[in-house]
């Protein structure tokens, strides 16, 4: 459940929000915890997360605004590694030896040797031509360990560069390097140690000890804003038996926003096969002359065997984008399975730390989670009697975790993740809190769709020969 947790808080803010910040034309951070950095894009930029792979790195974070209809500009985060142990100043003549190889009329205004995110780094700034307009580049470099990077980049037009280099040192001034939890060789035992739990999980476990129904209040610095309803039952889908996990959801913003929250979830006892289909759905109200409209984000995977696909839409009736296939490792959970692990783990009183890796749609690739079993632990706020149990669910090394306390039988008594909270409540206390809200939010997004239909069909007839 504390997978929950992280699902739902990525769902409502984007990222966990981190202390304020006064520079007005940041985003909310985005928090890395396997590459271990936390960074606030530019306000209303497009964000991608798609990790690529380069000959001696990859490519973390793209962060792009549309100037025109031909013209973007980019800030890029970058992770990469050296052979050797190269000087800062020698890093910074080859960044502008590379640019002289590529680009034309290429004028390197300043190489500055300097401390960055309280590391040794560098920055760089030059213009060049490129299809017919001058560009600038600029672009720091942070050494997070020997020989190990971090590289941020800005590339656009040299028009903009009065409104654009200040906004790079924001965002770059907004760069956090994450302090490690536990070290590398913690990680590969605990990597060992969740797959010999995946081994030897028996089936029967996994449908043991089911919660039929349950429901959840989020509060976000105190304030109840919204909630959810969580269905476990045993299904069998094409002839498989398993389990399946309902979860429907709803949160309310001051502002007059609404996300409805779908998440469907099944995974078969042998845990060799699984799908998944989760949709947030969010309603932003009419502002001046821009009237309602929604933001829609799906997302799929299907599992058979060793190979799972998945896919994306980020867009209202766009097509998904279809990930490559992954063969999947042995360390791999299903993503239904970290739901249940809080009521099928024997030992609970046992402190360990087990890893495995999942899938981030975000970044259309596997990433690591560590659950890290607490033991015993004395009853938060609001909860006042019965033995609990704290469990930690964290993101690679160093992000910050989620807060899980169950009782004797892993149902959750409390969620904390960063400032939103998830505290048990009644059917019958959320139809009573937000019944009404609920009503005419979906009465606004059925018209909504139904409108996007009818346009569709009407651009299609247009286009008919």
């Amino acid at each position: 459940m504390s997978a929950l947790a992280i699902s739902f808080t990525l769902a409502i803010f984007g990222q966990q929000p981190t202390a304020a910040d006064p520079a007005k034309l940041l985003a909310d951070p985005i928090v890395d915890g396997s590459y271990g950095f936390s960074i606030r894009p530019p306000k209303d930029w497009q964000i991608v997360r798609r990790r690529l792979p380069e000959r001696r790195g990859v490519t973390l974070l793209q962060m792009v605004q549309q100037l025109s209809p031909a013209e973007t500009e980019e800030i890029i985060l970058k992770q990469t590694a050296t052979t050797r142990a190269i000087p800062m100043d020698e890093m910074l003549k080859g960044v502008a030896a590379a640019l002289e190889l590529e680009f034309s009329s290429v004028q390197v205004e300043s190489q500055q040797v300097q401390q960055i995110a309280g590391k040794s780094g560098g920055l760089l700034s030059a213009t060049f031509l490129r299809e017919g307009g001058k560009k600038i580049r600029l672009e720091a470099i942070i050494e997070v360990r020997p020989q190990s990077y971090l590289v941020l980049i800005y590339n656009g037009p040299a028009r903009v560069r009065s409104t654009s280099e200040p906004l790079f040192n924001l965002v770059l001034g907004s760069l956090q390097l994450l302090t490690d939890a536990f070290t590398e060789e913690q990680m590969k035992l605990a990597l060992t140690a969740g797959q010999d739990w995946l081994a030897s999980l028996r089936p029967d476990r996994l449908t043991g000890s089911l919660v039929p129904g349950q429901f959840l209040q989020f509060e976000l610095n105190g304030k109840v804003i919204g909630g959810v309803a969580v269905w476990q039952t045993e299904k069998s889908w094409e002839g498989r038996p398993g389990v399946e996990i309902r979860e429907r959801g709803w949160t309310f913003d001051d502002n007059g926003q609404a996300r409805r929250l779908q998440n469907n979830m099944f995974v078969s006892k042998d845990l060799r096969h699984e799908r998944w289909k989760s949709s947030v759905t969010t309603l932003l109200p009419a502002v001046g002359d821009r009237p309602a409209y929604l933001d829609v984000a799906l997302e799929e995977g299907l599992r058979a065997e060793d190979v799972l696909l998945t896919n994306q839409t980020y867009q209202l009736n766009q097509p998904a984008a279809e990930n490559p296939a992954i063969h999947l490792p042995p360390t791999y959970i299903p993503r239904a399975l970290i739901r249940l692990l809080p009521l099928i783990i024997a030992d609970r009183e046992k402190q360990r730390m087990l890893a495995f890796v999942t899938f981030d749609h975000s970044r259309a690739g596997l990433i690591t989670r560590v659950i890290e079993l607490k033991g015993k632990a004395q009853p938060p706020d609001g909860v006042t009697s019965g033995m609990v149990y704290l469990i930690d669910d964290r993101e690679g090394l160093s992000a910050s975790p989620s807060h899980l306390y169950v009782d004797n039988a892993g149902r959750t008594l409390l969620v904390k993740a960063g400032d939103l909270t998830m505290r048990p409540t009644t059917e019958k206390q959320l139809e009573a809190t937000f019944g009404p809200r609920i009503e005419k939010a979906e009465k606004q997004m059925n018209e909504l769709e139904r409108a996007y239909a009818e346009s569709e069909k009407r651009f299609g007839r247009q286009r008919q020969p």
